[in-house]
């Protein structure tokens, strides 16, 4: 997190129009998940209309960004899969089988995914890359859809 600029404002770096480099000349669209019908709409939120639907696996919950915001991932628990989106397009790319994946996650730095398989109680460290499985985390309870970090430094990959 970058830091922050006035004590009273939180988000005194994250103002409108100040974007990444990375996603500056991405077309604006809402993307959204419906669980009802396995899909994608795209939203031009100019028009408030529907540009493109597409098929995702089953039970998509969450649409999450990569680290390095080049890429947007559908998470589709029910369907034990990750559906690419190319933020540039707003298209569909290559769907990827992975367990139950009902949020996302990643580590300080980007070089894990943290793939919240909350039906199977886990947590699945995964190269951010290429998306393959490092390190399986059992979780000794129910739950864990959503995580946090504390605020110290933690070398990537020491799990």
């Amino acid at each position: 997190m970058p830091p922050v600029l006035d004590k009273n404002d939180i988000y005194s770096v994250d103002t409108a129009g100040d974007l990444s480099p990375v996603v500056r000349k991405f077309p604006s669209l809402v993307y959204v998940p419906n669980s009802g019908s396995n899909s994608v709409d795209v939203i031009d939120p100019k028009t408030y209309r529907i540009i493109r639907r597409f098929r995702v696996g089953r039970q998509p919950q969450h649409v999450t960004p990569s680290y390095d915001s080049k890429t947007l991932w559908v998470l589709s628990d029910l369907g034990d899969s990750l559906t690419r989106i190319d933020p540039a397009t707003g298209r569909k790319g290559k769907t990827i089988k992975v367990k139950d994946p009902y949020n996302m996650y990643y580590t300080p730095g980007g070089k894990d995914a943290i793939v919240v398989a909350e039906r199977v109680h886990r947590l699945d460290f995964r190269d951010a890359q290429t998306i393959e499985l490092v390190k399986p985390v059992a979780l000794p309870c129910h739950g864990g859809p959503h995580g946090l970090f504390r605020q110290r430094p933690v070398p990537d990959r020491q799990l």
